[in-house]
């Protein structure tokens, strides 16, 4: 009997242990686990590309990779996507981590056609985003998208005499300079060829203004010693090529970085150029006019 009971008291004691370990230890929502859904945001703003409509474009193909393994999303304009994939991915409470960009193509080593970018989609196109390492601990995920690309504007903010008529400042041909095409593999930006290309760029100044202003996308690394852009008006041509000995302010003139707008302000007059440049950290791409400047240096007529 004293047997019995003894074995008894040892049951009920284990079972409560197990019920204090099970109480300690976390619990995963079965409510949490399930095909993943995914939507996506550039930076800190949610459910936008910041493109002319300020959604996503709704006919962006993202690529989604879980080790060595890939599938294809559809991004919808409000920012969610979706699969047509069989096994679309899924939690089911272990921890795992994805990466994500777009474009993506099945095509082995796609080149991308950066030189005309004379419109908003046209441009918009060449805008590679790639995500950071996402850890996924439930089947909610949102996608931080980084841009990948560089956008260059270029803005005639004043002339400082009045050689050149109305009709031509508002004819003025500004065109960008980087690489004719670029790949996207595996969400990793490289440019085809040598960073000499003429690209056509986007005019945002409304029309007939006589301070024309453009911007175009351009594969990042170092424009030193290259022409980055030029300016033609009536019979004068005026072109920047960034020199590193001169830029003795370290205003790094020259550097074109992933993810940052970089906005060079230009002064126009006969005997030349005068050059500002104002660069932005920003995620979502945006950034106002900084207003009247003063030039940091001249640039002599060619």
């Amino acid at each position: 009997m004293k047997v019995q009971r003894l074995f008894i008291a040892m049951m009920t004691a284990a079972a409560v242990c197990a019920a204090c370990s099970n109480e300690n230890e976390p619990k995963q929502d079965v409510n949490e686990q399930g095909v993943i859904n995914f939507t996506a945001q550039i930076g800190k703003r949610v459910q936008t590309r910041l493109n002319d409509s300020g959604t996503w474009g709704g006919d962006e193909v993202v690529a989604v990779k879980r080790d060595n393994e890939v599938k294809s999303y559809a991004m919808s304009a409000t920012g969610s996507m979706s699969t047509t994939d069989a096994k679309p991915y899924k939690y089911i409470g272990t921890e795992f981590s994805l990466t994500a960009w777009t474009p993506y193509s099945t095509e082995t080593s796609k080149e991308y056609d950066l030189q005309d970018q004379s419109t908003g989609a046209k441009m918009y196109a060449c805008d590679f985003l790639k995500t950071e390492a996402t850890n996924v601990n439930s089947k909610e995920v949102t996608f931080a998208f980084k841009h990948q690309m560089t956008k260059v504007v270029v803005f005639i903010q004043a002339y400082t005499d009045d050689e050149w008529t109305d009709d031509q400042k508002k004819a003025a041909d500004i065109k960008i300079y980087s690489n004719a095409k670029a790949t996207f593999n595996d969400g990793t930006v490289a440019g085809v060829g040598t960073a000499d290309a003429t690209i056509t760029p986007r005019v945002t100044s409304d029309d007939g203004s006589t301070n024309k202003k453009v911007e175009a996308i351009i594969v990042p690394g170092e424009m030193w010693s290259k022409k980055l852009f030029s300016i033609k008006i009536g019979e004068d041509e005026f072109n920047f090529v960034p020199n590193k000995d001169a830029d003795t302010g370290n205003k790094g003139w020259g550097d074109i970085k992933a993810g940052y707008t970089l906005t060079y302000y230009v002064t126009l007059n006969k005997k030349g150029m005068g050059l500002l440049k104002f660069t932005s950290n920003i995620g979502e791409w945006t950034g106002g006019d900084m207003g009247a400047v003063t030039p940091d240096f001249q640039i002599p007529n060619n």
